[in-house]
């Protein structure tokens, strides 16, 4: 009886079995992915002035690309992304061409702790105007030329970048440039730089704390 019951188990597994079909489940990168190893030492090569900005930009251009092809290819993401791969820092891409010039770091720094221990030290501003030298769609644009599909792009919250104005400073203010005026410079900044990526993309809504995406 027992050898009935078990051959009839095995035939109704075996039915049930060829009756699966294969599950898709839609996928969709948020934030940054690891840099391939090549463009990792082109960007040191670079900064240690052994190759041109030229053979920089044709290798990130490159990584751009094949990050697009892998994530429509291979995940068959509908919304796609370029994985942050030429963003000097996903929180100060907009200030960094200013950092020599505006900004400093020393000991009055916020700094932010993660969870698995290492720190990011934000650069302190020391003069005014605060103000971008980088909008985010100038990432966006360029992803969408490999690409037909929607293209997300992160840009920083206000939130996170007010910590330039340093709230350890002795007396919290910097000479001729209250944080009153900072903030309604930072506001302006972030609006335009969100104005900007929605001009250019289908808006996708993400909010990992410190960033939103479009």
């Amino acid at each position: 009886m027992s050898l009935i019951l078990n051959n009839f188990r095995t035939r109704i597994i075996k039915g049930f079995r060829s009756q699966i079909m294969p599950i898709s489940i839609p996928s969709e990168l948020i934030g940054s992915i690891p840099r391939p190893e090549n463009l990792l030492q082109a960007t040191i090569s670079y900064e240690s002035d052994l190759i041109s900005r030229g053979v920089l930009h044709e290798i990130q251009l490159k990584a751009i690309e094949a990050t697009l092809r892998e994530l429509e290819d291979i995940t068959h993401s509908e919304i796609l992304t370029d994985g942050e791969q030429t963003k000097p820092s996903f929180l100060t891409y907009p200030i960094y061409e200013l950092i020599y010039e505006y900004y400093r770091f020393d000991n009055d720094c916020f700094k932010i702790t993660f969870s698995d221990g290492h720190v990011r030290a934000l650069p302190r501003l020391i003069k005014g105007p605060f103000r971008y030298a980088t909008y985010a769609y100038k990432y966006l644009n360029v992803a969408k030329h490999f690409t037909k599909k929607p293209v997300k792009q992160a840009v920083i919250t206000a939130s996170a970048l007010s910590m330039v104005y340093s709230p350890t400073l002795s007396d919290n203010t910097i000479e001729n440039y209250p944080r009153e005026q900072f903030l309604r410079d930072l506001c302006n900044e972030c609006e335009k730089d969100i104005r900007l990526c929605l001009g250019k993309s289908y808006c996708i809504w993400r909010h990992p704390l410190n960033q939103m995406g479009f």
